[in-house]
């Protein structure tokens, strides 16, 4: 069967390699409602395989803001699929953003890596993350451990539980022992089981179940997430490489050539 050039095919709805690079938009099963996504292919011929790695974008933003293109093109560049997708309630994936939480997100990722795995041409899968993104990965790679190759953790927001318990995220308080249902951050309303579920994450404890190779980038100059908390994350990981940037804030903007260096070099080195 001859497959059409953007590398879909029609029928079975299987995406396939054709020898050239392609991005495909396409929707995947989330753990309640379908998320919009995109797949990077490299220039890899049909039969061929290569590794691929699931891109997590941070609460408030979706798959096509900085980092997470950057990071998926360069991989592209290099023979490396990459997937990106928005999460429930984000972007154009289903859901209200009042319903998300961290392991509502984390059951969209899982569900997105077993997708990834199914993929005939996929040898290989690991984990990126930015932001709640990065907790996400986290979570995912300590309940995925023996089957992810790499993870790569950017700024990660475990601050999300110490917010929860302290009565204030991003500038919004609120009573800890009773949430209000609903919460405005940023124009945003968080609903009253994000804190909730926020309260009794064991982020720390999830991710020390993965022994694999992990990266680390924090900025020191991070307001948001307090550079503290990437060193907590290699104390869980003694085998993670930790990289503080000294000009860099969350968003880890400022040399996005640095930054986006450091996450391909890394995975590059794990992934081929």
């Amino acid at each position: 069967m001859k497959y059409p050039s953007f590398c879909l095919n029609k029928k079975t709805k299987e995406i396939l390699p054709c020898g050239k690079e392609k991005t495909i938009k396409t929707w995947l099963k989330g753990a309640g409602g379908m998320l919009r996504a995109k797949v990077w292919l490299p220039a890899v011929k049909a039969g061929e395989k290569c590794p691929m790695v699931i891109i997590m974008h941070g609460i408030m933003t979706t798959k096509d803001i900085y980092p997470q293109p950057e990071i998926a093109k360069r991989l592209q560049s290099r023979g490396i699929a990459a997937l990106t997708f928005d999460f429930n309630g984000h972007g154009q994936s289903y859901g209200r953003f009042r319903d998300m939480t961290v392991l509502n997100e984390k059951e969209d990722a899982l569900k997105v890596a077993e997708y990834a795995a199914a993929l005939p041409f996929v040898e290989k899968i690991a984990l990126c993350g930015h932001s709640q993104g990065g907790v996400v990965s986290a979570l995912c790679a300590g309940e995925l451990a023996g089957r992810i190759a790499a993870v790569v953790l950017m700024a990660p927001a475990a601050v999300c539980k110490d917010d929860a318990l302290n009565g204030r995220i991003m500038g919004a308080e609120f009573d800890p022992v009773s949430p209000p249902e609903t919460l405005k951050v940023m124009m945003h309303s968080l609903g009253r089981n994000y804190i909730m579920v926020a309260q009794g994450i064991d982020i720390y404890g999830k991710v020390s179940a993965y022994g694999g190779p992990v990266c680390i980038i924090h900025g020191e100059k991070d307001s948001t997430v307090p550079v503290q908390y990437g060193e907590r994350f290699k104390e869980s990981c003694p085998q993670a490489e930790l990289h503080i940037l000294p000009d860099e804030g969350h968003l880890l903007n400022g040399n996005k050539e640095e930054v986006c260096s450091i996450v391909t070099g890394f995975l590059e080195k794990y992934l081929k």
